[in-house]
């Protein structure tokens, strides 16, 4: 395509696009750079090394003297980057059945649920999440749960041109915020849920709740939005979806859920929908995963792909997704790390285990240049669904991880828990003191292989050190 195609304006330099970039680090000849400022970096400094690396059209929201280039000043520029990629590839997307989850917890286990179910009865689908990238039989390791929409982009093309149907998608507020899907046409939206997170961001908890309802209200009239009937917004966001709009729970939902047992190795439940009522059980453990498992069913069944004896055979499989309530058994105690960081999240794996009547022994932090406010909510939560805590460090990012403990444990009156601030040695600790029948939970980071500190990764992967600390047998 020639760029003179996407501009109104008459532009000096008609030359073909290659593609499209807002890293300047990628630019390569006949691209176009968008100059986006971000929170730590502002693209407009890095204008002069796009144009070196060989870009022929700069788009910024400020105004410079260049010469032979096509300078483009727009509003905003993370808006005009949907909108040149969107005029470039809706065609080749439009084949695409893109299936976008969002809500606050349950995203990675309900997109890896889709995602494995389609490739399991023989469907080309690709996958885009928390554990990163998984399209053609390659994996891709991303940093964000929605990456920048240049990526998207190129993970869309890249299905569409090996003739693949369906993209399966998790999509962040902070996705939606800064327009990384803006433009995008998804077939279905899910929400799983709304739950305090974020407000590092959002900086209250209506703007997030807003923000989620943007994508749910972009949605056209002939595509499907799901939602939580049992979820507390759930009035708000349906006001809000203008598509066809179908709902999952315990309540009377077009997806109902009833006949719940909840085991220490199984769930087993029911699900009516259709006028017809299915049984199921599963290893995914817990009442946070059975809602994850009925979203999980409304997707397929909206795409027109439930059979009974498919998804009865795909979830008797014994299904792990690294960093979701994985565990592992030790001379008697259950060994359990999953991502579990929001209050919410946190209190509902705790209920979990609770209910077992096991001695929990809990690993957890929060990480930093993250919302503070819910630091003193989760000290609250863990020691008082715990019955010991090691509260450790979680990506402290730009902070101190102290700080960010001493936030946590600031007005717990409790004295079941201490401090380790080095994260192995806590887990090494946590599964030392523990004994048989025990459950040693370690949350907060899932199946993250890397620590944030200081702006630099230093490789952690939490199931990786319980394997070596077990395999050592320190006990």
């Amino acid at each position: 395509m020639k760029v003179q195609k996407l501009f109104d304006q008459k532009l000096k330099f008609n030359h073909q696009i290659n593609k499209v970039c807002i890293n300047s680090k990628k630019v390569e000849e006949n691209d176009i750079f968008v100059a986006i400022s971000g929170s730590v970096h502002d693209g407009n400094d890095y204008i002069d090394e796009a144009i070196e690396r060989g870009a022929k059209t700069i788009i910024t929201e400020n105004y410079f003297e260049l010469e032979n280039v096509n300078l483009i000043v727009v509003d905003d520029a993370r808006k005009e980057v949907a909108r040149i990629l969107r005029k470039m590839h809706l065609n080749k997307c439009k084949m695409l059945k893109i299936i976008g989850v969002t809500g606050t917890n349950g995203k990675t286990t309900t997109t890896t649920l889709v995602y494995r179910y389609l490739k399991s009865i023989g469907l080309k689908a690709c996958l885009l999440g928390s554990n990163g990238i998984y399209l053609d039989g390659k994996f891709i390791e991303t940093i964000n749960t929605t990456p920048d929409i240049t990526i998207i982009y190129d993970m869309l093309l890249q299905a569409y041109y090996n003739h693949y149907k369906y993209v399966v998608m998790e999509v962040s507020s902070h996705a939606i915020k800064q327009m990384r899907i803006m433009g995008i046409d998804f077939t279905i939206v899910l929400l799983t849920n709304l739950t305090l997170d974020h407000l590092e961001l959002h900086k209250t908890f209506l703007d997030y709740q807003y923000t989620k309802g943007l994508l749910i209200n972009r949605i056209s009239v002939d595509n499907y939005v799901i939602l939580n009937r049992d979820d507390e917004y759930y009035p708000f966001f349906n006001q809000l979806a203008c598509a066809k709009t179908l709902t999952f729970g315990l309540k009377n939902s077009n997806y109902q859920l009833y006949d719940i047992i909840l085991k220490d190795d199984m769930s087993y439940f029911k699900i009516k929908f259709k006028k017809n009522t299915y049984q199921f059980q599963t290893n995914f453990l817990g009442m946070f995963n059975v809602y994850n498992i009925a979203a999980f069913i409304a997707i397929i069944d909206t795409l027109g792909l439930f059979s009974f004896e498919k998804v009865k055979a795909f979830l008797d499989g014994n299904i792990t997704i690294p960093g979701r309530m994985e565990e592992v058994e030790y001379k008697g105690r259950k060994i359990i790390v999953d991502f579990a960081h929001t209050p919410d999240g946190i209190f509902k794996v705790l209920t979990f285990l609770r209910s077992l009547n096991r001695r929990i022994i809990l690993v957890v932090g929060c990480g930093g240049s993250r919302d503070k406010t819910k630091r003193r909510v989760v000290g609250e939560i863990a020691v008082s669904n715990s019955d010991y805590v090691i509260f450790t460090s979680d990506n402290p990012r730009d902070e101190d991880e102290m700080d960010i403990i001493n936030d946590i444990i600031r007005d717990i009156e409790n004295e079941n828990f201490e401090v380790e601030t080095n994260r192995v040695e806590a887990i090494k600790k946590a599964i030392k003191i523990s004994k048989p029948n025990d459950i040693i939970a370690i949350l907060g980071r899932g199946n993250e292989q890397y620590q944030i500190v200081k702006g630099k990764l230093i490789p952690l992967d939490d199931m990786k050190v319980v394997k070596e600390v077990i395999g050592g047998d320190l006990n």
